[in-house]
């Protein structure tokens, strides 16, 4: 991918992945805090320990055995507990430590002000005004990416409410509005990206607050119009359940071993796996299959992983 495009994406992405576990958040199901904590420990916790598990075990035993026994080890060994990202203490999967944690706030937010949207939003732009200015000002990592899950917040609640909502505001998805999503996110990113360089809430590096919240607002906006106008399209339904295997796996498993298999083929002799532009489709059409392989076989014979019950097939 070219560095314009990751800056693009850059600019909404993560925002765009928790407004949408916003969109499936729930409060009124759960009759006590008791319950909902429990119900969060089995779907996002146990997969977050199963998954950063394989990880930690595919990365220091398969891809690094002689470092074993090294501080790097331990320091990863004890990041998986204290998920502080950008420090010796994180090993992988913030976003689901911090996903976790927004879920928490969320519950509370929501119970406490009655489910009453205004109020909702206005302690969700406070949090998120909050948590900006800890990570501009301090810019320390917390424990559990506390201080990235107030950042987030906003869009968190955001989807929250958009989804009690969507049937009375379809009229904002249509196609026609991508014609003022698309160029605000793009000249608000651009605009951000020039003053501060590449926006990244993993590094903490926000830059301009007024132009990171809207782009990324726009950049949500836009990539609604285009999922609902795909959303029953089955291959684009599995891959969105699944999504938390895709994020997990794409950099660590699925790239490298991609890149791995094109490297070979052009060693032994297949042309077309010579030309750079050929060897990166080849090799982004491979990391793909390679996602659906451990998606299928994570769901159909492990599916505790993802706190799930056990899927017949694709």
């Amino acid at each position: 991918t070219p560095e314009w495009g990751i800056n693009f994406i850059y600019t909404f992405h993560m925002p765009l992945f928790f407004f949408l576990s916003g969109m499936v958040f729930s409060v009124s199901k759960y009759a006590s805090f008791r319950e909902f904590f429990i119900h969060k420990a089995k779907t996002l916790l146990l997969p977050y320990l199963a998954l950063v598990s394989i990880l930690f075990v595919w990365k220091i035993f398969f891809r690094n055995p002689d470092h074993i026994l090294t501080l790097d080890t331990l320091q990863a060994l004890l990041g998986l507990v204290v998920q502080m990202r950008d420090t010796p203490y994180y090993f992988s999967l913030w976003y689901v430590a911090c996903l976790f944690v927004m879920d928490l706030l969320l519950y509370w937010v929501v119970r406490l002000s009655g489910n009453r949207p205004v109020f909702i939003l206005v302690i969700a732009l406070a949090g998120s005004l909050a948590g900006y200015f800890y990570v501009e000002w301090i810019g320390l990592s917390l424990p559990w990416n506390i201080d990235a899950a107030f950042v987030s917040l906003l869009f968190f609640a955001a989807g929250y409410l958009l989804r009690q909502r969507m049937e009375k505001l379809t009229i904002l998805f249509h196609w026609g509005f991508l014609l003022l999503a698309v160029p605000a996110n793009l000249v608000l990113g651009y605009l951000n990206y020039s003053k501060e360089g590449k926006i990244d809430l993993y590094y903490s590096h926000l830059g301009n607050g007024f132009y990171y919240f809207l782009s990324a607002l726009f950049g949500i906006w836009a990539s609604m119009i285009l999922l609902r106008k795909v959303s029953r399209c089955r291959p684009i339904q599995w891959i969105g359940r699944n999504s938390l295997i895709y994020y997990t796996f794409q950099n660590f498993i699925a790239l490298p071993e991609a890149e791995a298999i094109v490297a070979a083929l052009a060693s032994s002799g297949f042309i077309l796996f010579r030309i750079n532009s050929f060897k990166s489709l080849a090799a982004v059409l491979i990391a793909c299959l390679l996602l659906a392989l451990i998606s299928y076989i994570i769901n159909t014979a492990f599916p505790w992983v993802m706190g799930r019950k056990k899927e017949k097939g694709l």
